[in-house]
């Protein structure tokens, strides 16, 4: 499956269970987030992007790169409303200039806002964490995109620090149990394992290591429950 992003696979979201994730977001958020994302990055042009971003292994090349291609890779799961693993990765154009780059994040984030919005309600589309519903997906990429920035900013010595309004219900549905703290961005940092001088000396958050990756959901029609039915087999080595 390759590798996983650093963000929301290491954070445990809250309520989250292998059924289905269901929260209540503002959708409309995932473009603002995209603009003050875009905005930020756009600053880092003709930086070295070949630097690492942050703590992460990635440099920032691929990690701006991985935050484009995660929005389209969940819209195509939004769209086929898939129950199971779809075998496609998505990357940044080796050929593409580094505004082109960062300016696809801007019209991916607007083409998975259209396409949640046409969405039905509840669980529709895969993800490793369970199935998930379009506001879950779109929560999801909230944090993904401000996570990441944090870390090419990290990378590349500049500051970023999103406003507690973007922050705050980001936070609250994607850990709920954190909602109303009052330093809502260093929270949403620390729930991703990022370093903030805000949440020094606090213990580390939980980690979501499963044991088996399931591949592929289907519904128990008693229950209404999404139930994993197949799982990525581990490799030896």
């Amino acid at each position: 499956m390759g590798q996983r992003s650093q963000s929301e696979s290491g954070g445990v979201p809250d309520a989250r269970s292998r059924d289905c994730t269901t929260v209540e977001f503002d959708l409309g958020l995932l473009e603002h987030t995209a603009d003050v994302v875009v905005d930020t990055l756009l600053h880092a042009v003709d930086a070295d992007w070949s630097v690492k971003a942050g703590t992460l292994e990635w440099d920032v090349e691929f990690t701006i790169g991985h935050m484009a291609g995660g929005l389209a890779k969940h819209m195509v799961y939004l769209v086929t409303r898939s129950p199971r693993f779809i075998a496609v990765s998505t990357g940044g154009w080796s050929g593409a200039t580094q505004v082109e780059r960062i300016e696809a994040i801007t019209d991916l984030a607007r083409g998975e806002l259209q396409v949640a919005r046409a969405a039905p309600p509840g669980p529709i589309a895969y993800h490793v964490t369970g199935m998930q519903t379009a506001e879950s997906y779109v929560a999801m990429d909230c944090v993904e995109l401000l996570v990441h920035t944090y870390d090419v900013c990290e990378g590349l010595g500049m500051a970023f620090e999103p406003a507690d309004s973007l922050c705050q219900p980001v936070l609250a549905a994607r850990y709920p149990a954190h909602a109303g703290e009052p330093e809502p961005w260093p929270t949403l940092l620390w729930v991703n394992g990022r370093p903030h001088p805000a949440t020094v000396g606090r213990a580390a958050a939980p980690t979501r290591d499963p044991e088996r990756v399931p591949l592929e959901f289907a519904e128990d029609r008693r229950s209404g429950e999404w139930r994993p039915i197949r799982w990525l087999e581990p490799h030896e080595d």
